[in-house]
């Protein structure tokens, strides 16, 4: 199984591993709307070079654009209904505060990742189409991985 499959299979476990509460079922949603996005946005690395054709890469860039605003709705709304579990179920304030700087700083490092992919992709969009390297953009979206699996430490795990 490639790395790829098996980041995209973790980031759906971890989607469902979201406690369904009615204060995370509106994140679970935006989670499984983020994790729909990705398979698109990564699409044009899994392409081999001069294949990768003008509506394949302007579809991954229109999709990291939506994941962004989706990471940024997140924050925006982090201590209402897109409060992570642990987020949410924190009592003591000086916590919480941490918590949720935590949680604005992951995500605004996703944000980052997404939008210096978008960058690889537009300066790949530029060129022919049979010139066209994704490696630069595969190596992001790496770490983009690895920022969304740190991001996970803040959903509480289901109760057994």
């Amino acid at each position: 199984m490639s790395k790829l499959s098996v980041f995209l299979l973790l980031a759906l476990v971890s989607v469902s591993s979201i406690q369904a509460t009615p204060n995370n079922q509106l994140l679970q949603y935006t989670m499984k709307a983020i994790a729909k996005d990705l398979p698109l946005v990564v699409d044009p690395t899994k392409k081999p070079v001069g294949e990768a054709s003008d509506n394949v890469v302007l579809t991954a860039i229109i999709r990291t654009r939506t994941m962004s605003a989706l990471f940024q709705t997140c924050i925006d709304r982090r201590e209402g209904e897109l409060a992570p579990g642990k987020l949410a179920e924190t009592t003591d304030p000086l916590e919480k505060k941490a918590l949720s700087e935590q949680y604005v700083n992951l995500l605004g490092r996703a944000q980052a990742q997404l939008a210096a992919v978008e960058k690889l992709y537009f300066v790949e969009l530029g060129k022919d189409v049979a010139v066209r390297d994704f490696a630069p953009a595969a190596r992001e979206l790496k770490t983009l991985e690895a920022v969304i699996g740190e991001s996970h430490s803040m959903f509480k795990p289901p109760k057994p």
